[in-house]
């Protein structure tokens, strides 16, 4: 179906306009999305239509429309909670022949789901869309959209991995004294070879995995390998530790001085709690890497479903700079304040397609990194720009 691109048209209940201007800040984004979700009928949302008094009067295109679409899934993926499912929340690129191609996201909420809220932060906001504003959802409104829970009805397995993760997690700050935990896992178990033949090579040469020989990744070369029946885990329990299962998980522990690099800081500025931003991607998106070759190896025919969760524990007065260590951005800013709670969490496991974890695992990765940016204040454009945002793939200048 050919969409008509509403030029002359007033914003309403169902349909809003954006001009492109509005990708740099896709916060804004999510509170239309949301405030439509938390309504009966949905809508549509135009981005690049610019509007003046609520009327669409002009086209502006938008650059590489196909990196932009995903950036705006990712977020609402990540940012909202519950987070969508297939249908609710879809985008598609809108050609105007002559003025270029512009963006349509269209709302579609499921009964029963609501209410629907935008994380910023630890921050929850609840949003309603009336004619064409937005307002802040009652305290009514809100505990009136939660259904009690149907002790009756069993929990289909999505739900039962995300609970499974979660409880992981919450057992995990016990035993730890500054640590970055990750774990993978997919819905379905795809039974995997653990103790394969060439399954031990994984955790010997970084490369056989797309990772860098000498980069901040899951192999230390000082460990071992031990492997069990159902499982095979590298590391030491006190140092860096992955541990593979038959399952697909993959969980991935990492103590927190292993983030800070003894030139974090400068001569200027030596500060032993200071992230060091390539440490920070190459390490998550590294395990990604090994998620990506073992899935694309071993488990053909898996779920289109898995989840991953991070967790920075003990990060209370650690701090983090924006930009690229290697730009005079970097050298010349102060770090954001110290880092105030004591563990960085996220609401819930992030959700990917086993061929986004196939086929794109750096950018994967990447999704995880952005919510620490966010939770010390940061947007996507203060993350090093060593991650490619039109490739999706992280890479480092040859030395």
């Amino acid at each position: 179906m050919t969409r008509q691109i509403p030029l002359g048209q007033p914003e309403n209940q169902t349909r809003e306009f954006k001009s492109a201007e509005v990708l740099k800040h896709l916060a804004s984004v999510g509170r239309e999305v949301v405030a439509m979700l938390n309504t009966t009928d949905g809508g549509m949302i135009w981005i690049g239509l610019a509007d003046s008094g609520g009327i669409a009067v002009q086209i502006e295109p938008i650059e590489n429309a196909d990196r932009e679409i995903g950036r705006i899934r990712d977020h609402c993926n990540d940012s909202i909670e519950p987070s969508p499912v297939a249908g609710e929340v879809t985008v598609e690129p809108i050609d105007d022949p002559g003025s270029g191609v512009i963006l349509l996201i269209t709302v579609r909420p499921s009964p029963g789901r609501g209410p629907y809220a935008l994380r910023e932060g630890t921050a929850r906001q609840f949003l309603k869309r009336v004619d064409d504003r937005l307002r802040p959802m009652s305290r009514e409104e809100i505990f009136s959209g939660f259904a009690p829970p149907r002790t009756d009805r069993p929990q289909d397995e999505l739900s039962l991995v995300e609970t499974h993760l979660l409880n992981l997690r919450e057992k995990v700050p016990g035993n730890a004294n500054g640590l970055l935990w990750m774990i993978i896992r997919p819905v379905h178990d795809p039974k995997l070879a653990v103790n394969g033949p060439s399954m031990h090579m994984y955790f010997v040469d970084p490369s056989l995995t797309g990772n860098r020989r000498t980069g901040w990744n899951f192999i230390d070369p000082s460990e071992g390998t031990h492997g069990k029946r159902q499982s095979i885990s590298h590391g030491s329990k006190n140092g860096g530790r992955v541990t593979l299962s038959d399952n697909g998980q993959i969980e991935f522990h990492l103590p927190l001085r292993n983030l800070y690099w003894k030139g974090a800081g400068g001569s200027n500025d030596p500060d032993p709690k200071q992230i060091w931003p390539d440490c920070l991607l190459e390490f998550p998106i590294s395990v990604f890497r090994l998620a990506s070759t073992l899935y694309g190896k071993d488990a053909p025919g898996a779920d289109s479903t898995v989840l991953a969760d991070l967790a920075l524990f003990g990060l209370r007065g650690w701090t983090l700079r924006r930009h690229s260590p290697r730009s005079f951005a970097y050298l010349f800013d102060k770090p954001a304040e110290p880092f105030q709670d004591d563990d960085l969490v996220m609401a819930q496991p992030l959700r990917f397609t086993l061929e986004e974890i196939v086929n794109e695992p750096d950018r994967c990765g990447f999704r995880l990194v952005q919510q620490v940016y966010e939770r010390f204040g940061y947007s996507e454009d203060d993350i090093p720009q060593e991650f490619d945002r039109g490739s999706g793939k992280l890479v480092f200048p040859s030395v």
